[in-house]
């Protein structure tokens, strides 16, 4: 952290003082200071820093208190779509908050499999990058914003589905039993199948419906 802050500590009833992180002893902070404040103080990262206040009989009572450490955070990552067929685009958004002091930004973007992306040329505050992926399941990808002052990190998720989806339309809603009703369909993704109309109970005029020449329309 580049920007010194101040610590300050008041106790009442006490002998003597500890100040000390998980690093050990703050060697500025004398026990005999029983009200008093640091100042120019800069830490690296987070820390937590611990006030025991010792009576004259053994016993004492502790204060703690967190200092974070300011760094880039990423506000926002996600797909558009969530769910893609194989072989489907999605595009992959993020917002970043800069970094408070104003260092220098960098970003990351790798996925769960081990690859990098090049994100040469994108923004760091708000961009986007559109992805095309083939294998079905799902896709997790990491964003990471890091300067000199520390990091942050997010992940999103994108599920590529291979379960194929029917539509089915019919020419008419209603038969006068005389005109024909023309069946269209469509398959998505557009993967081999075997097209099967299932009809009410009716007297058979035909051993079966020939669709060889038209696979998505048949005349009924």
């Amino acid at each position: 952290m580049n920007e010194p802050f101040v610590l300050g500590w008041r106790t009442e009833g006490a002998t003597r003082i500890e100040l000390f992180t998980e690093a050990g002893p703050v060697p500025s902070a004398s026990e005999t200071i029983l009200a008093g404040e640091l100042s120019d103080l800069r830490i690296a990262e987070d820390t937590e820093f611990v006030l025991r206040a010792h009576d004259g009989l053994g016993g004492y009572v502790e204060e703690r208190l967190t200092v974070s450490v300011e760094a880039p955070e990423i506000e926002a990552l996600e797909f558009a779509p969530a769910f893609v067929a194989p072989g489907g685009t999605v595009e992959l958004s993020w917002a970043v908050l800069g970094d408070p002091q104003g260092a220098e930004v960098s970003l990351s973007l790798t996925d769960g499999e081990g690859g990098e992306y090049d994100l040469s040329g994108k923004s760091v505050v708000e961009d986007r990058l559109t992805l095309t992926l083939e294998r079905p399941g799902i896709h997790s990808f990491t964003l990471k914003a890091w300067s000199e002052i520390g990091e942050d990190e997010r992940t999103a998720e994108v599920v590529v589905d291979d379960t194929p989806s029917v539509t089915l339309t019919a020419s008419t809603a209603e038969y006068d039993g005389r005109e024909p009703v023309t069946l269209s369909w469509t398959v998505t993704p557009n993967v081999e199948w075997t097209p099967t109309v299932y009809l009410p109970m009716r007297e058979v005029d035909s051993p079966f419906v020939d669709i060889s020449t038209r696979p998505n329309v048949v005349d009924l």
